[in-house]
């Protein structure tokens, strides 16, 4: 959504949540319309549809959690499949390249783990019950509803070396989706992860009319 989106978004999201009589204030709707601004109005309204019309869920009043989980699938839906894109990114990118996936959560979870460059180096018993921590972590981060911090770029182990020795690092990976990948690193944050000069990708990106701009690398 943008900005031209608010006021349908409002009378929309003031509707349904008055119907489960629970009316929502004018600082509400601007928390609301944040927590799913990543999202175009017409999937929001087709979401609204489905969770008034969930067997399981419809009872309770809607939140964001009920609209995200209608546009991308359930927490436990969702992170069988985030796994096995980060797993198959450690195999074929490794431990030597920055890298972004399409997916804000899978970069939160890698933080949390200690970083691209150690989830990388797990060997495969390490990586097992690595799996079983990223499923549960996953669902909890859904439940978040995009309100969480992550490191716009996980670092590899060439950049970082490069970063040290004031030297031209090279373009990020990227995982999945082209366009997801770029809203991933426009929300992300530089501070998440000390990276010693959190601001040298900007060498190779520039924002333009709200919108990332290549220069060098091919996102």
């Amino acid at each position: 959504m943008n900005n031209s989106d608010k006021a349908e978004f409002g009378r929309i999201w003031k509707a349904v949540r008055e119907e489960y009589a629970r009316p929502v204030t004018k600082e509400g709707l601007k928390i609301m319309f944040n927590a799913l601004i990543r999202y175009d109005i017409d999937q929001i309204k087709k979401a609204i549809t489905l969770h008034i019309n969930d067997t399981d869920n419809g009872q309770f009043p809607i939140m964001p959690a009920h609209v995200v989980a209608q546009i991308e699938g359930r927490g436990d839906e969702r992170a069988g499949a985030a796994w096995r894109k980060l797993y198959a990114a450690i195999g074929e990118i490794g431990n030597y390249s920055d890298v972004i996936f399409d997916d804000a959560i899978i970069h939160a979870i890698v933080d949390n783990e200690g970083g691209w460059q150690h989830v990388c180096m797990m060997v495969e018993d390490d990586l097992k019950f690595m799996q079983a921590r990223f499923n549960k972590q996953y669902v909890q981060y859904v439940s978040k509803s995009g309100l969480f911090d992550y490191s716009k770029i996980l670092r590899g182990a060439i950049n970082l070396d490069r970063m040290s020795k004031n030297l031209e690092i090279d373009p990020p990976q990227t995982v999945g989706n082209v366009e997801k990948c770029r809203q991933v690193y426009r929300i992300g944050t530089d501070n998440r992860i000390n990276i010693g000069r959190p601001n040298s990708i900007d060498e190779l990106l520039v924002l333009e009319t709200g919108d990332i701009k290549l220069i060098k690398a091919k996102l």
